[in-house]
């Protein structure tokens, strides 16, 4: 099996994929892993992981937002769209081709003004944006960090 990806920056050293525990494929700089090339949690397919982001970053232009299948067994990109809308103060929305069907209302610091009982979760949810660099990054925490089983 052959995979491949656009890669912003060519690199002539050799790369080195690693799955991480937390379910991230990440590809390093062999010898360097604290340089990374690639990550799959850039590119967040149909599920949100611990750790993983939403929202546009607008130093690389990166807008990540989950997509739905295409049906059960197919991967392909689906109908429905879960996004930041980063025009005004930043909200989610839930699209089903261009048509929104859902949305959070915007952030107000306590919760989301269209969502008044979801507050509850913010807690779990990491909430962060500025104006001139990355704009509405919104993640899970890392999962161990509500796991009675930690090391």
């Amino acid at each position: 099996m052959i995979w491949s990806t656009n890669v912003g920056s060519k690199s002539r050293n050799n790369t080195l994929a690693q799955l991480l525990d937390s379910g991230n494929l990440v590809l390093n700089i062999h010898g360097d892993e604290r340089r990374q090339v690639w990550q799959s949690f850039d590119y967040p397919t149909n599920t949100m992981l611990p750790n993983m982001k939403l929202g546009l970053d607008r130093r690389t232009g990166l807008n990540r937002r989950l997509t739905s299948w295409k049906s059960e067994d197919d991967p392909g990109t689906g109908n429905w769209l879960y996004k930041i809308d980063t025009n005004g103060s930043p909200q989610f929305f839930l699209y089903e081709g261009s048509v929104p069907r859902w949305r959070s209302g915007p952030w107000n610091g306590q919760g989301w003004s269209g969502v008044p009982d979801f507050e509850q979760g913010v807690s779990s949810m990491l909430v962060s944006w500025t104006t001139k660099t990355r704009v509405s990054l919104f993640g899970l925490p890392s999962i161990q960090e509500y796991s009675p089983y930690q090391n």
